[in-house]
Parts: C-alpha cells; sequence; structure tokens
C-alpha cells in the first residue's frame, strides 16, 4: 500500500513523502475512511490490509473518536458499517430512491439511510 496515495491533498501527501513520514495503523485508518478516491470495495481492501499487516495499537478517546482498547477491533467495525450501507444502497427496489445523511454528534460517528417512494 502506498500510503501517502491515501491523502487526499497532493501538497501534504509529497510534504509526507519528502520527510519520509511513517504513518501508525490508527492514522493510516483515518486516511482510508476520509479518502475521496477510493471506493467502497477499495477501502474493505485497504482496511483489510491494515488489520493483516500492521501492528495493533490502542486508540485514545478525544474528539470524534470514542476509545478503543483495539485500532483493529475499530476497523473491524468500519469494515462491517460499511458492507452493512453497501449492500442497503446496492438493494434494487422499485420507485424508492436512497439518500444516506451523514453527522456527527459528540465522539460518535452517526449516518442514517433513507428511502421514500418516487
Amino acid at each position: 500500500m502506498d500510503t501517502y496515495n491515501l491523502i487526499n491533498s497532493k501538497a501534504i501527501s509529497e510534504h509526507c513523502r519528502k520527510i519520509k513520514h511513517q504513518f501508525n495503523t490508527e492514522e493510516l485508518a483515518v486516511l482510508i475512511y476520509r479518502n475521496k478516491r477510493m471506493n467502497i470495495d477499495e477501502k474493505i481492501k485497504a482496511y483489510e490490509e491494515l488489520i493483516e499487516d500492521y501492528p495493533d495499537m490502542e486508540v485514545i478517546e478525544r474528539i470524534n473518536c470514542k476509545h478503543y482498547d483495539s485500532v483493529k477491533d475499530m476497523i473491524r467495525g468500519e469494515i462491517k458499517r460499511v458492507k452493512e450501507l453497501k449492500e442497503k444502497l446496492e438493494k434494487e427496489e422499485k420507485d424508492v430512491i436512497y439518500t444516506y445523511n451523514y453527522w456527527a454528534k459528540s465522539s460518535y460517528s452517526c449516518g442514517r439511510i433513507n428511502g421514500r417512494k418516487r
């Protein structure tokens, strides 16, 4: 995985590459989460690679992130959430339009899928 390509900003990516910044597992999980170029399947694959190839670590609670004893458990939860979202959005239902609303509340991310008849 070219970790620098996970960064949305070309300037920041080039700077990190220049100084040879080594990202930890949590930082990489956040970069994957925020990546605007990856589709859901690519994100799942990248998350699975993190679980397989990178060391586990504790995630300290802070704004928009709750505490996890294991970043790998956090990543597994995100894989589950993304797969469920993908499954719901891929359902073919006649005359239904789905929208996905995302918001952050305190240290927990929230989202809801709404379906409505046309």
